[in-house]
């Protein structure tokens, strides 16, 4: 999509009624409209996808996760190929830690009732890569993170 001019309820100059959007977000849908919460342009109206889970339902939190998963999985292809030794599981794992540390001070992640707790764990080490794994060439770095919720129109 290179650009949204119009919705058929922009043009004839209809919103939806909050009994619309309580109906629709109670689906679990979501749409393209304006005005959008804080100004006059297009955004999604109600922050929803389809998941039944509170904690996951926001499309920041389905966005969040892919743009983690595709930073980590772009960032580490240089240790395809390496004996996997301690030395290169801390290769891996320490820019991990600091690309959290990052992202926490940087208020991406959190926990605002915890606020001076990191909020994430990452674990490359002997706990979660078995004999059987290393053997097999595998080697996981189990990352764990707690987001930031967005507040939301309900």
């Amino acid at each position: 999509m290179l650009g949204l001019i119009g919705t058929q309820r922009v043009v004839a100059k209809s919103p939806h009624s909050n009994s619309e959007l309580g109906a629709i977000a109670k689906a679990r849908l979501d749409f393209l409209g304006n005005p959008s919460a804080d100004g006059n342009y297009y955004s999604f109206q109600t922050d929803r996808n389809a998941s039944t889970s509170t904690a996951t339902n926001s499309e920041a939190y389905t966005t969040m996760t892919n743009w983690l998963a595709l930073t980590f999985q772009s960032s580490f292809g240089y240790a395809i190929g390496k004996p996997q030794t301690v030395a290169l599981r801390k290769e891996v794992k320490d820019p991990i830690h600091a690309f959290l540390t990052d992202l926490w001070d940087e208020d991406w992640i959190g926990d605002p009732n915890n606020p001076t707790v990191a909020p994430f764990i990452v674990t490359l080490d002997d706990s979660n890569n078995s004999d059987a794994q290393v053997a097999l060439g595998v080697m996981q770095a189990s990352i764990r993170a707690k987001y930031l919720s967005t507040c939301a129109n309900s």
